[in-house]
């Protein structure tokens, strides 16, 4: 029995083949945002690296700014 109705949308994807989660960085596709969070960890880290470092310099400016 499923607890959410999130957690029977996520398992009917396996059922399905809907992957409508896209790596930005090449052809990837996944079924959940675990999967495609999982996948980028693993394949591009330097690329999520980029984009923390990104995000942390733009949070600052905008303290900054302030």
């Amino acid at each position: 029995v499923m607890k959410k109705k999130d957690s029977l949308r996520d398992h009917m994807r396996i059922h399905t083949g809907e992957k409508p989660f896209y790596c930005v960085y090449c052809p990837y596709q996944g079924s959940s945002s675990s999967l495609l969070a999982h996948h980028k960890n693993q394949k591009h880290p330097i690329e999520i690296g980029d984009e923390k470092r990104l995000k942390e310099e733009q949070k600052k400016m905008r303290n900054f700014v302030k």
